[in-house]
């Protein structure tokens, strides 16, 4: 698992203080937690705590405002108090950030010191794969000075005041990392002032985990029990005696401080072979952390004159039905398997609509949201566990923010790639503060950014007519998505052409006044069939035909164990009449049909109206055709829900790859019903939550997602006055 920043947060002093404190949260495996802190003047080394645990000092640097850096491997999970305290009242700024793939190393620190100086720098030792993290702190006596700023390679965790953002500003803390190498230079500008640096590099790579072995001083944990069925042989005997603080029964556990000690009378012998002296002795003893588990088995043999401890790594376990065999042994390198790691966790980001990260939620719930082909990610609701006259509002609660949900979980975790993924971007578009007796707390609504689509003119500067001849329809494509991100501020939407190809069929059109969706749709229209659209988690782009080849393969059984197919006829359109509008020259007034659907459905007419942008009939066939060609069959649809496959290959998926726009097969069932279950069926929907996806599958076509209105233009505003006498056909 690659090294990965995780979260961030920071605090500071109300005016002048002797402390710090505020909650920071931990997660993931192979984490450590790095604290940085910036104080003037502190009068004495300051110390850190978090969740009550000593962090170690590994890197400072004192100047006329000092700059520290701690570090703590495999901090608690969980959301826990960060204390830092030192002995002079002054202000101060710390922030901690948690890292997550990390061996719990450390390299050589470096520091420097810079006096009424604009630039300051060090030059760490590094590797590849390790994170350099940087701590600063910045003073002006008595005069206000600019924020610092950053090195142009490294990335900001933090830059703010020391104490309040209040007054003149004449201290500064602030901390930044970058990727490891030989070297890394980690530098930072600032108007005319004090500063002290340091700055570390963070090893990559897992924490070691201590084997359980066999010594005289082992021990298990204090969750651990032991159940009065043990034994030793069917024909040794033996005594079993326990402390006076513990208790041996199925339910029972032994405190930190109890033991337990299995005691061989001079009569007694514990294998065939062997038998032990009337000093021979077998003790275990107990210790914090490690716990019995339901599953395991310890055998133990004892030869004469011999004593042997057992001990039980914080993680191992020992099962309530373990017994010790007359013929197996415990040797030294054995040890019992470790107990699984939680394996699938959420972090919800937040970032200013210009792109700088604010904070991550630690109060934060969501129970899912939608995706949809022709579309994007639907809306999203996250709620937030805080007061209701005091909930961030117009810092990390505002409009327009936008909220990332990403995922660490037993793929990523697995995919040297990949630590994370992101399942969710959007902005926020309303929250609601509430209470409702005693409960309080807000909601939040977010919205993928394909709908910002709907909401601006395609445009080219101040025309909004804009005409397109002879023109790939893919190529048209891009020349609208061109025109969004160079007419929108902040925009977030990209695109490649491998993602948005062409399409090998042309088209004129002329766009008036008309929104960048509705564009969007009517090229939809006029590409081939089987082309969709479709804005990622990532922002990315797709204008593109339907996948030839299968991407996903579920297995019934293994992956879902029910599935709904429905079938409906409701929505079959087999004819389409076709008016742009104009009456006499230019006139195009044209009906498109399927006659074999027509036979066994009867006739099902749309009417189209385009009015004066399809002024010939080449592109008024385009649209006719690909029109009756999606819509004459019968709506099939499949319902399936695919478990999520985190805790156990062999039963579920990984739901946090599944797209619409990406084709699938079933797997498991019988041939028969191969004219439902085809080859690469598209989905056109996916219903996410942590657990599961629920797919809406359409086995012969794109479909459209059932939303005829946001293929066609205006069809139910048609204005049918003075529409022609007759059609051609």
């Amino acid at each position: 698992m690659a090294l990965a920043v995780g979260t961030t947060t920071t605090s500071y002093t109300s005016g002048n203080a002797t402390s710090l404190s505020w909650s920071q949260t931990c997660s993931g495996i192979d984490r450590v937690l790095v604290v940085c802190l910036a104080v003037v003047n502190p009068g004495s080394t300051p110390t850190a705590t978090y969740n009550g645990v000593s962090m170690t000092l590994i890197a400072s640097q004192t100047h006329t405002a000092d700059s520290y850096i701690f570090h703590l491997i495999s901090p608690a999970t969980g959301s826990n108090t960060v204390v830092i305290s030192w002995t002079n009242s002054v202000a101060a700024r710390a922030g901690a950030v948690g890292f997550t793939g990390s061996d719990g190393t450390y390299g050589t620190p470096v520091t420097d010191t810079e006096t009424l100086n604009n630039a300051i720098s060090v030059v760490a030792g590094s590797a590849t794969g390790d994170i350099v993290v940087d701590s600063l702190a910045a003073i002006k006596s008595g005069e206000d000075m600019g924020a610092p700023t950053v090195g142009a390679s490294q990335q900001t965790l933090w830059i703010a005041t020391c104490g309040e953002d209040t007054g003149a500003h004449t201290s500064w803390g602030a901390s930044s990392y970058e990727a490891g190498a030989a070297s890394v230079t980690m530098s930072w500008g600032a108007t005319t002032c004090n500063m002290a640096l340091a700055a570390i590099s963070i090893g990559a790579g897992e924490i070691a985990s201590p084997s359980p072995s066999i010594s005289p001083s082992s021990s298990i944990s204090p969750s651990s029990s032991t159940s009065p069925s043990c034994s030793v042989s069917p024909s040794s005997s033996s005594s079993l005696s326990v402390s006076p603080s513990s208790s041996v029964s199925p339910s029972s556990s032994v405190s930190p401080s109890s033991s337990i000690s299995l005691s061989v009378s001079p009569s007694s012998s514990v294998s065939p072979s062997s038998s032990a002296s009337p000093s021979s002795s077998i003790s275990l003893s107990v210790s914090p952390s490690s716990s019995v588990s339901p599953s395991s088995s310890i055998s133990l043999s004892v030869s004469p004159s011999s004593s042997v401890s057992l001990s039980v790594s914080p993680s191992s376990s020992v099962s309530p039905s373990s017994s010790s065999s007359p013929s197996s042994s415990e040797s030294p390198s054995a040890s019992p398997s470790p107990s699984p790691q939680p394996r699938k966790l959420f972090t919800i980001s937040i970032y200013k609509n210009t792109g700088e990260y604010i904070t991550t939620w630690n109060d934060a719930t969501f129970e899912g949201f939608t995706k949809e082909i022709n579309g994007g990610l639907g809306e999203c609701i996250v709620k937030l566990a805080r007061k209701f006259d005091d909930y961030g509002e117009y810092d990390d609660v505002r409009l327009n923010n936008e909220l990332r949900i990403l995922i660490t979980d037993r793929d990523t975790e697995e995919d040297p790639n990949e630590d994370h993924v992101i399942i969710y971007s959007g902005y926020i578009s309303k929250y609601e503060p509430y209470v409702d007796g005693g409960n309080e707390g807000v909601i939040i609504t977010a919205l993928g950014y394909h709908t910002r689509l709907a909401q601006d003119i395609y445009k080219n500067g101040t025309t909004t007519t804009i005409t397109e001849s002879a023109t790939d329809v893919g190529g048209i494509f891009r020349n609208m998505m061109d025109r969004y991100i160079a007419e929108t501020t902040n925009q977030k939407l990209h695109y490649t052409d491998k993602d948005c190809p062409d399409s090998s069929t042309t088209a004129t059109y002329t766009f008036e006044m008309m929104t960048y969706r509705e564009s969007i749709d009517i090229m939809k229209a006029l590409a081939p069939v089987d082309w969709w659209w479709y804005v990622d988690a990532e922002h990315n782009v797709y204008f593109q035909s339907k996948p030839t080849t299968t991407t996903h393969e579920f297995v019934f059984g293994k992956d879902f164990s029910s599935v709904k197919v429905e079938k409906s006829m409701e929505k079959i359109k087999n004819v389409m009449l076709f008016w742009n509008q104009v009456t006499g020259a230019g006139q195009v007034y044209r009906e498109y049909d399927d006659a074999g659907s027509v036979g066994e459905y009867g006739r099902r007419v749309m009417r189209y109206s385009d009015p004066n942008r399809i002024g010939d009939t080449v592109d008024a066939d385009k649209i006719g055709d690909n029109f009756v060609g999606t819509h004459k069959e019968a709506d099939i649809k499949v319902i399936v829900e695919i478990a999520d496959g985190n805790e156990d290959y062999n039963l579920g998926y990984d739901i946090e790859s599944i797209d619409p726009g990406d084709t699938c097969t079933f797997k498991g069932f019988d041939d028969s019903l191969s004219g439902t279950f085809k080859e690469a069926m598209i989905i056109t929907r996916v219903a996410y939550t942590l657990n599961s996806a629920m797919l809406t599958i359409e086995p012969t076509r794109a479909g459209l997602v059932d939303r005829v209105e946001h293929i066609n233009n205006r069809v139910t505003q048609l204005d049918t006055k003075s529409a022609p006498t007759s059609y051609n056909e």
